[in-house]
């Protein structure tokens, strides 16, 4: 290191020393010249563009037809079309027509916009839960039987019910004084409706036995009104929970069997048309690795990439991940990323696989100099991150890391109204006063909000700057 030399130039020269030491000078001053040289040489692509090289240029490692398919920039007409599909073909069926517009109200539009991550997890979650019978029959028979024993004694078990209240044998905050005539109006009218599936008001498990024992003020458990259509109206709810529970059961499974199908119906639309999507690219290396042939083509990527360095890497997923670790894993693998910048959550980009390969992996030293910011910027910063505690990102294994100013950027460098810039500024929304005295703004009025403000700031800036009021150094 020579004097005037900023860290960089110290460590590179380090580096050089050490090795010309072991080396030779001259070996290395040739090497580096031909590296330099060379540079162009290198295979800079995104994690797709690699993909694709791979594909090409390894068509019988990969299964690869030699004349690529057409590339399409978004498979959404594609989900379109299967969506009207899956609907016609699950439709027919009564029971998974009722899940089907239950799951997807807004029809094959919402199942297509659901399409897209669906098909590209690699597992779905809840798994599919085992098969039983469809428990339909013994919830109609308990809505006859309910039907059946209200005709017969809902007026006594109204008149009970009241006797109760009057007395105030129940809780006055549950049963209130025309609450046993509201229920009596309920249960006629759905009796008279004759079907079973409709749902019942969520006031009549007020009528239950187990529910008008709890709320049985204390010393007076005996006087706790009983009745015939209480235990009906408990039978029926207990069968009602039991086919709502099975109806869940079989929304899960349903989505199975779509994502199933939908996946074959896009592979064979997509081999049909000759065409093939960006995932497709990331999908059929994956594959390939993972194929019978997958060691064969890992050895050769090896002998034509010596070393591979993923940038951003916060932003892969799972299998991009797969395919690096197979291929370079065991050999040279550099990976740069930061978890507070994953910001590709839309594109598939997990954190979680991040700061998995980040605990198997060696540590390189962090950057610790911003070369970009003000010093005052850096400080306001730190000071906002330290208000934040140890779970400012939830996550424990992402923590924020202070750093030094490390380039010749001043503070005084950012003028307004004559004074020095502020570093950081704050800006608190006022509650909301639209009548409906909420405590705050919900998250799609908050993010209006925080851009009408970022915009009205940045105009502010223009502004001055153009009445010279604002100015940059340099």
């Amino acid at each position: 290191p020579r004097e005037g030399d900023d860290g960089e130039r110290a460590l590179t020269r380090s580096l050089v020393e050490a090795q010309a030491a072991q080396e030779g000078a001259a070996p290395l001053r040739a090497r580096l010249a031909r590296a330099a040289r060379e540079i162009d040489l290198a295979a800079v692509v995104t994690i797709h563009g690699f993909c694709a090289r791979v594909l090409a240029e390894h068509a019988l490692e990969t299964g690869q037809p030699f004349a690529p398919p057409e590339m399409i920039g978004s498979e959404r007409e594609l989900h379109d079309e299967i969506a009207v599909d899956l609907w016609r073909a699950f439709g027919s069926d009564a029971t998974a027509a009722e899940l089907l517009s239950l799951q997807w109200p807004g029809g094959p539009p919402s199942l297509a916009a659901d399409l897209g991550p669906l098909l590209r997890n690699a597992q779905l979650l809840p798994p599919v839960p085992a098969v039983s019978d469809d428990p339909l029959p013994a919830l109609q028979q308990a809505a006859q039987t309910l039907s059946a024993v209200f005709a017969e004694h809902g007026e006594a078990a109204c008149a009970r019910l009241d006797a109760a209240i009057a007395a105030k044998v129940l809780n006055g905050n549950s049963y209130r004084a025309n609450l046993p005539r509201e229920l009596w109006l309920l249960l006629s009218q759905w009796c008279a409706h004759g079907d079973a599936g409709q749902a019942l008001d969520p006031r009549i498990e007020r009528l239950t036995p187990a529910t008008l024992a709890a709320r049985t003020n204390k010393g007076k458990e005996a006087a706790t009104p009983s009745s015939p259509l209480f235990d009906a109206v408990a039978g029926y709810l207990d069968a009602a929970q039991q086919r709502a529970q099975w109806l869940a059961a079989q929304a899960v499974a349903l989505v199975h069997r779509v994502r199933e199908q939908a996946g074959k119906r896009l592979s064979e639309l997509k081999r049909v048309r000759r065409v093939q999507s960006f995932d497709d690219l990331i999908a059929d290396v994956a594959a390939a690795l993972e194929g019978p042939h997958g060691e064969t083509l890992a050895e050769r990527l090896r002998e034509q990439y010596a070393v591979a360095l993923v940038d951003e890497f916060q932003d892969t997923d799972a299998r991009q991940w797969r395919i690096f670790e197979r291929v370079f894993g065991a050999r040279a693998l550099f990976l740069i990323g930061d978890p507070k910048q994953a910001i590709y959550g839309f594109r598939g980009g997990d954190v979680h696989t991040y700061l998995g390969a980040a605990q198997r992996a060696e540590q390189a030293p962090p950057l610790d100099h911003n070369f970009r910011s003000r010093p005052s910027l850096l400080r306001a910063v730190s000071a906002l991150y330290a208000q934040a505690g140890e779970t400012a990102f939830v996550d424990a294994r992402i923590r924020f890391r202070e750093v030094r100013p490390g380039g010749a950027v001043a503070d005084a460098d950012l003028q307004r109204d004559g004074a020095v810039a502020p570093a950081l500024t704050l800006r608190r929304l006022p509650a909301p006063d639209d009548g409906r005295k909420r405590p705050e703004w919900n998250a799609p009025e908050s993010r209006e909000l925080a851009t009408r403000a970022c915009v009205a700031a940045i105009h502010a800036w223009l502004r001055d700057a153009r009445d010279g009021r604002a100015s940059i150094a340099g």
